[in-house]
């Protein structure tokens, strides 16, 4: 097994509880009880009787514990662009894998639904004023109905990364993931990127936008000014970051 990714394993598992936690204090926040869903027989004379006093017995109606399940979903889209083959020691794509790996790992032992993308685009030239003028292709890395395997880090490893920098397309690309998972209440949709382009002056718009469709946008900056990330998180390496992630993943739930 590769000894970076343990690590980052290993960091993510030594917070996990305080995301277990969370996810419990939102199940225990989202259960109430429900009056009136059926009569208690045991009661019905002496309610009937106190209703002709005009008084009303409540325990004349039964009650209901109505539990809303919490069931997170996280989607993670990321950047593939050739600045991603740089780095003295490592390239930032091997510390994006080893994240992805890590992340993965983490929701797997969660119960929390997961999934991947790798992010490219093409330029569609327009005249209209739109936020980014590419369209965003993705290719599935682990689907939600996968669990990740350490067997495929080599293969994301060996994806060498080409083309430039869209982060609208890394962003939208991770909400329509989010989006696109079945029976799933909290959505987090994560981007990871290396980069900084124009766009990212639209990123708070767009992060609203997906709040309105009950999806948490959050960016993760590896090796780069994070100032203009949604609810960002950054760090120069996946251990840096993996020491950070569950406790602003914690905060951004509790939000």
């Amino acid at each position: 097994m590769n000894p970076r990714l343990i690590t980052v394993k290993q960091n993510l598992v030594k917070t996990k509880n305080k995301l277990r936690r969370a996810l419990e204090d939102i199940d225990r926040s989202n259960q109430y009880w429900r009056e009136g869903v059926t009569l208690n027989r045991r009661r019905i004379a002496q309610g009937y009787v106190g209703l002709e006093k005009g008084h009303l017995d409540h325990r004349l109606f039964t009650k209901r514990r109505i539990e809303k399940k919490v069931k997170a979903g996280f989607a993670l889209a990321s950047d593939h662009s050739t600045s991603l083959n740089g780095g003295r020691h490592t390239s930032c794509w091997a510390e994006i894998c080893y994240l992805l790996g890590g992340i993965h790992s983490l929701a797997d032992s969660l119960g929390i639904k997961s999934s991947s993308g790798i992010v490219r685009f093409n330029h569609v030239y327009s005249n209209n004023s739109a936020s980014s003028p590419n369209c965003p292709h993705v290719s599935v890395a682990v689907d939600e109905s996968m669990h990740w395997k350490d067997a495929y880090l080599e293969p994301l490893l060996s994806y060498k990364p080409r083309g430039g920098t869209s982060l609208i397309s890394y962003a939208v690309s991770a909400i329509d993931m989010a989006l696109r998972m079945d029976d799933v209440t909290h959505r987090i949709a994560f981007f990871l990127t290396d980069g900084q382009c124009r766009e990212k002056q639209y990123l708070e718009s767009l992060r609203l936008q997906a709040l309105g469709e009950g999806v948490t946008l959050v960016g993760i900056g590896l090796g780069v000014d994070g100032r203009g990330l949604p609810n960002r998180i950054e760090g120069n390496s996946a251990e840096e970051i993996s020491v950070k992630m569950v406790d602003r993943i914690v905060e951004v739930l509790r939000a």
